[in-house]
């Protein structure tokens, strides 16, 4: 009886929790991507060598699972775009120090555009390397880099609704198969006792 009632009381002290995180989410706006607004492009560049490599992030603010498109292109003094060029683009996640992403691809016109996603709403900060490709007129490499802000976004409230049901059908038949299995093993047989010869006196 005691083991029934603590496991009923672990799957409503359960329920509770996850019910107070939707209250939470509801209270402070979390509930989706309502208020989410991209911006405008964002622009930064680098100049080295005589060489100037402009970046464009669109949006300036991009959100997780939805794709950005990172462009750039390599120009020399005069502003024409520099043939032969490679270009390393990473994507380091400022919280976790850690390369979230890493692209490495030639551009015979010396201009790229690329379309990917971010998988976690943080800091990040955006590099871009130009240098020589294969075969191609050296030139000294230019970097250029910038920190972004992605948007991250909490499920919406039907999702969260749908899984905190799920997730409480699942404990509840484990909470009743484990009861099931432990009533099944307490079970004996009961023991009769010892059959006594004719005449035999009880001590």
């Amino acid at each position: 009886m005691r083991g029934t009632i603590m496991a009923v009381g672990a799957v409503v002290a359960i329920a509770v929790l996850l019910l107070v995180g939707i209250l939470l989410s509801v209270e402070f706006g979390l509930t989706g991507d309502e208020g989410y607004e991209a911006g405008p492009p964002m622009n930064f560049d680098s100049t080295s060598g005589g060489k100037t490599l402009a970046v464009a992030l669109d949006p300036e603010v991009p959100a997780v699972g939805r794709l950005a498109v990172l462009s750039g292109v390599l120009t020399d003094a005069s502003g024409n775009q520099v043939e032969g060029v490679r270009f390393d683009v990473s994507a380091f996640h400022l919280e976790d120090e850690k390369n979230m992403a890493s692209f490495s691809f030639a551009a015979p016109d010396g201009a790229f555009s690329l379309a990917f996603q971010f998988f976690d709403g943080a800091g990040h900060r955006i590099s871009v390397t130009a240098s020589p490709a294969q075969g191609a007129a050296p030139f000294d490499p230019v970097v250029a880099e910038s920190e972004i802000d992605v948007a991250g976004f909490d499920p919406p409230l039907t999702v969260k609704i749908k899984t905190i049901g799920y997730l409480l059908m699942v404990v509840l038949a484990g909470v009743i198969a484990g009861l099931f299995i432990r009533g099944g093993l307490s079970v004996r047989a009961a023991r009769l006792p010892p059959k006594r010869a004719e005449g035999e006196q009880t001590a």
